[in-house]
């Protein structure tokens, strides 16, 4: 309750709106628009208003004075709910920086505090460590739906393409429409949004996996995996004798399609060494080691390598151009041996 009983009725279109007239502001009647001497500027509000009031802005004294006294609005408490929220969560995370990946996986799996297990999905998705991918994914299997919202956007957040598998596997079983809306935020966060995949048909020839490429060079192994994998699988994609497993696909699964397709299954491992900087000139060089699929046994190699002159600091945008010419190059020399092979 305010601590003036005092209430005065202002009418904005359709709804009334009480007010109090001393402890916050004052209402006075439009034909004496000045402002009480002990109170801030007036704002006048046109809108909506019908019974010709001015509406005063509260000072710095008047808030002090009337918010212990006055509730609330529904709006405010939210603010107030969210701020608080994410309050927590910063303080959390910093809390869990000071714990070890295993130790904060495991208050995801086993805390009984929903809330410490969503501060754990958070923070692990800010380790950008290997080792977060799988207690990220047995998040998504949680009974409550905002922890599978935090684990999904934890992957997202890691950007490890390991994770796109339980991406996709949940999506296709999860009821939540907001996890759903997360899951699929998270794939595209990672680069698999609209996924360069094909399943094997009547005219396909091989079925080829891609793993997450390896980076000896000082940027983000995510980075470079991105520019790889897009590389590559579009190159994939543009014969129609291949097919392209998606990223994540485990054993079983692969097994699955050769059970059903009489295909040849090979499997694609990229990597990007450290790229050059000489004379004035930027190499870099890709390899492309090719296996069976899904029994990995080693078939070749492919290290196609590109240099650029006029280049004499470090420029990341051609690094990234290169790194896309190699990787064609590389995926279009394996194609001529599959085919040399496949006859």
């Amino acid at each position: 309750m305010c601590r003036n009983q005092k209430i005065e009725k202002i009418r904005f279109g359709l709804k009334k709106k009480i007010v109090c007239s001393s402890d916050l502001y004052d209402a006075q009647p439009s034909t004496n628009p000045k402002p009480s001497t002990n109170r801030s500027p007036w704002f006048e509000n046109n809108r909506g208003l019908t019974e010709g009031y001015k509406i005063l802005l509260p000072g710095p004294r008047d808030i002090l004075a009337g918010c212990m006294a006055c509730s609330l609005s529904r709006y405010t408490k939210l603010l107030v709910a969210t701020l608080l929220f994410v309050v927590a969560v910063l303080a959390s995370t910093t809390a869990f920086a000071k714990r070890t990946v295993s130790e904060i996986a495991d208050r995801l799996r086993n805390a009984d505090d929903f809330r410490v297990r969503v501060q754990a999905a958070l923070a692990l998705g800010a380790s950008h460590s290997n080792a977060a991918v799988s207690p990220l994914c047995d998040g998504l299997n949680d009974s409550n739906a905002t922890v599978r919202t935090a684990a999904a956007a934890g992957l997202g957040r890691l950007k490890k393409r390991k994770g796109l598998g339980c991406l996709n596997k949940r999506l296709k079983s999860e009821s939540n429409a907001s996890v759903g809306s997360q899951i699929k935020r998270a794939i595209k966060d990672i680069g698999g949004g609209g996924e360069l995949s094909r399943a094997p048909n009547g005219s396909t020839k091989w079925y080829v996996a891609v793993a997450t490429t390896k980076n000896k060079g000082g940027r983000r192994a995510s980075e470079i995996d991105a520019i790889v994998q897009a590389a590559v699988r579009k190159t994939l994609l543009a014969n129609q004798s291949i097919a392209v497993a998606p990223s994540g696909e485990t054993s079983s699964q692969a097994q699955s399609i050769f059970s059903k397709h009489k295909v040849r299954g090979y499997l694609l491992k990229p990597t990007v060494e450290a790229p050059e900087y000489a004379d004035a000139k930027l190499t870099i060089r890709v390899r492309l080691t090719m296996f069976s699929y899904p029994n990995e046994t080693l078939q070749g190699e492919f290290s196609p390598k590109l240099t650029q002159s006029g280049t004499p600091s470090e420029d990341i945008r051609s690094e990234n151009e290169l790194i896309k010419m190699a990787s064609k190059r590389a995926v279009a020399r394996f194609i001529r041996v599959a085919e040399t092979t496949n006859n």
